[in-house]
């Protein structure tokens, strides 16, 4: 049996409060530390900061959480949160019924989970997969999720003691006992998530354990699925040393905002737009030789120099992400394959203009509700149906 690693970035309670779109002036006018999300929203874009790297404190941060959900017109939602931890939903509950392209497969947490947490948000995790996690007792980490228009915002606080940020405890577990996990588990691949929060208050010797992860990942047989998330708040020094170390990355994965995101910061150029050939033509500026390239936006996806079932691992992650996004829950194999839904004729015209070197699939014309953790949906659906398919 093939086996499936997803890290770093812990666990936490999601707070989704829908309905601020009325309110992002008033937001920002309110608390102008918060004034760059408000901004990210009104632009179309997905962005996170986090309380360390923004100095905000947990108090702070709960009064903000309390106002925001006090607007008018607002609804609460609470859920699991942070990447790992959607990702291992995902996989859990995909794999309680496999059906092709996903195999059975055994899946790792790696990284610092919560028990408090866990025990307040309605998601269950399988203990399997958590044994070579580290429990931390916390205060616990929170993210609030701002969703409008399709796109979402995140403020996330890590815990204390952090279990979503960088702490000498977490750092002990990167160098000691990531190694040697990845030597005796040897798995097929690791997807590294949440680097963008887990690293965005760091300090500069502390992106050599993330470069010593992958290394270790690769010495022991695994390729490395690198999922980007929002950057827009790091210093351009910070950059320069998370940069390098993403080129090392096997699998470069995405969102259109990301995208243009990665794309500016590391090239100094303006994004040519967010249609489908301006995404692919950014794509093969900043991708390195031999890395392979996945784009997901709500109306198509990308792939470029992956080996393996491609095709059909697009096809199904983008079922799989509609399918959670029109139910409201994570699918198993099963109900993705039996699920049915009108293909998106804006991205099926779209991708007319994406040159030949890429893989593509269309997605679905579904209204989102919330898109938070949707991107961890796709991703670990594509991955699973990599693998599997690959048999």
């Amino acid at each position: 049996m093939q086996r499936l690693c997803v890290g770093f970035d812990g666990m936490c309670a999601d707070v989704s409060v829908m309905g601020l779109g009325p309110h992002l002036e008033a937001i920002k006018a309110e608390w102008p530390v918060i004034a760059p999300l408000m901004d990210s929203l009104t632009r179309g874009l997905d962005e996170e900061l986090t309380c360390e790297g923004s100095g905000i404190d947990e108090p702070t941060f709960q009064r903000i959480i309390e106002r925001l959900k006090a607007y008018p017109g607002t609804t609460v939602d609470v859920h699991i949160g942070a990447n790992t931890a959607l990702e291992l939903v995902t996989a859990t509950n995909l794999l309680r019924a496999p059906a092709p392209p996903i195999a059975p497969t055994a899946v790792d947490y790696l990284g610092f989970w919560s028990p408090r947490t866990l025990a307040r948000v309605p998601e269950k995790l399988p203990p399997a997969a958590l044994k070579n996690a580290r429990a931390v007792a916390d205060s616990e980490a929170v993210s609030l999720i701002m969703p409008h228009g399709g796109k979402r915002v995140i403020l996330s606080f890590g815990g204390n003691p952090p279990v979503r940020s960088m702490s000498d405890a977490f750092r002990a577990y990167l160098r000691d006992e990531a190694p040697r996990y990845f030597a005796a588990a040897k798995p097929a691949m690791l997807i590294l998530v949440g680097t963008g929060v887990t690293w965005s208050a760091a300090a500069r010797d502390d992106f050599a354990l993330l470069s010593g992860v992958i290394a270790a990942a690769h010495e022991h047989g695994a390729r490395v699925l690198l999922d980007l998330s929002g950057m827009g708040s790091w210093s351009d020094a910070a950059l320069r040393d998370y940069f390098a170390i993403v080129a090392t990355a096997d699998i470069l994965s995405m969102n259109e905002g990301e995208l243009g995101v990665y794309y500016g910061r590391k090239t100094g150029a303006t994004p040519p737009g967010m249609d489908a050939a301006s995404l692919a033509a950014m794509v093969e500026a900043v991708v390195r030789p031999g890395q392979g390239f996945l784009v997901h936006t709500p109306d198509f996806q990308l792939a470029l120099g992956i080996e393996g079932p491609v095709e059909a691992a697009l096809r199904f992650a983008g079922k799989a992400a509609t399918c959670r996004a029109a139910t409201g829950r994570f699918p198993t194999a099963a109900e993705v394959n039996a699920s049915a839904f009108e293909v998106s004729e804006k991205g099926r015209k779209a991708l007319a203009a994406v040159p030949r070197a890429f893989a593509a699939a269309p997605g679905y014309a579904i209204e989102v509700r919330n898109p938070v953790g949707l991107g961890d949906t796709w991703t670990c659906s594509f991955a699973l149906a990599l693998l599997g398919g690959a048999r």
